[in-house]
C-alpha cells in the first residue's frame, strides 16, 4: 500500500510520516480529488498549458462555447488577490512542484517578499508532507498560525 501511494503522491523515499496511520490515510486519499482532477492535472503537464479541463471538441463546444478549453486569466486571479496576504510554502523535495514553477507564482503574484506575500522552503518536504508529516505543525502549522496572528485585527 505504501508504494501505492508514493505513486500517486510522491512520497520521497525517506518516510517522514507515521507508518501505522498509512491505513487510515489510504482510506482518505486522494480526499478532496476525483479521477476528473487528476485526468485535469495530467492533460496540463502534458500540454504545458494551465487551462480548463478537456472534454474533447463535441463536449467542449458544449460546456465551454469553443472547441479547446480555454485557459485561465491570470490577470484576473492577480486583481483579485492584490490585497490578500498570502503564505506560500514549497517542499524542496517534491516532485510535482519544481522551484521553477513556485518562482513563476511568486513572479505572478509581483508582491514586495515581506510586506503581503511570504514564503517559506521546507527543505526535507515533499508534495504530502504539510499534511501528513509528523513535522507538519512545527513547519507549516506553526508559521500560518504566526502569519494570521501578525494580520490579526484589533478589536
Amino acid at each position: 500500500m505504501i508504494r501505492f501511494i508514493q505513486m500517486i503522491v510522491g512520497l520521497k523515499k525517506e518516510i517522514s510520516i507515521d507508518l501505522s496511520r498509512i491505513p487510515v490515510l489510504g482510506r482518505h486519499e486522494p480526499g478532496g480529488s476525483s479521477l476528473q482532477n487528476m485526468l485535469h492535472w495530467m492533460q496540463m503537464i502534458h500540454s504545458g498549458h494551465f487551462q480548463r479541463y478537456d472534454y474533447g471538441k463535441e463536449q467542449n463546444i458544449q460546456v465551454y462555447g469553443q472547441e479547446t478549453a480555454p485557459f485561465y486569466d491570470l490577470e484576473v486571479l492577480k486583481e483579485n488577490l492584490k490585497d490578500v496576504d498570502m503564505l506560500l510554502f514549497r517542499g524542496e523535495l517534491d516532485t510535482f512542484v519544481s522551484e521553477e514553477d513556485f518562482n513563476r507564482l511568486l513572479e505572478l503574484f509581483d508582491y514586495k517578499i515581506g510586506t503581503t506575500l511570504d514564503y517559506k522552503v521546507v527543505p526535507t518536504y515533499d508534495h504530502v508532507d504539510y499534511v501528513w508529516a509528523d513535522s507538519a505543525y512545527e513547519h507549516i502549522g506553526k508559521p500560518i498560525m504566526d502569519f494570521l496572528k501578525a494580520r490579526r485585527v484589533p478589536k
